[in-house]
């Protein structure tokens, strides 16, 4: 019952650089300046309208519209079994997607080499966050309006700059 929280998260999806493949269609394979994305909401029977909003809003959305409530964990397992991704991110509906984070965090995935073996040793431990967030360098880039830090910079410091500037983050955890 978070209709208008996964509006706004779908809303956000759509806005991020990133090529919607509809159910039902063929998974791309990503061209090097494209990243395709599959979206499976599982609404395990809400009374808000949420499955309605998903169905007439977000079309390319894959919707599965469960007749009971199915749990949190039983929901992410329904969704997983029908992806089709290089890569699996699950969100939570109050989750927003800022600019261009899934795309970067897809390229820092490359650049790493990570793998389905990795994730199986580090999952569900948490150590994906913490893998992925070692150098500041990796998630930032310096421009005339965004912060600058040192390439070594720690994150401690890199969110000190970031705050000083007004600006948000994206942190992967």
């Amino acid at each position: 019952n978070v209709r208008d929280l996964l509006a706004d998260c779908l809303q956000s999806i759509l806005a991020a650089p990133l090529t919607m493949v509809p159910p039902g269609a063929d998974v791309p394979a990503d061209p090097p300046h494209a990243l395709s994305a599959e979206v499976i909401v599982v609404d395990s029977a809400s009374s808000d309208g949420s499955a309605e909003v998903v169905r007439e809003s977000f079309p390319w959305v894959h919707l599965i519209a469960e007749p009971e409530n199915i749990g949190f964990v039983r929901g992410n397992n329904r969704a997983l079994a029908v992806a089709r991704g290089r890569y699996l991110l699950l969100l939570n509906p109050d989750t927003v997607v800022h600019g261009d984070a899934l795309t970067r965090l897809v390229a820092l995935l490359d650049a790493r080499g990570f793998s389905a073996d990795d994730f199986a040793r580090t999952h569900p431990g948490g150590s994906l966050g913490r893998r992925l967030l070692v150098h500041v360098r990796d998630v930032m880039h310096a421009g005339e309006d965004l912060p600058k830090v040192g390439r070594d910079a720690s994150l401690k410091a890199a969110l000190f700059e970031m705050t000083q500037k007004g600006l948000g983050m994206t942190a992967v955890v």
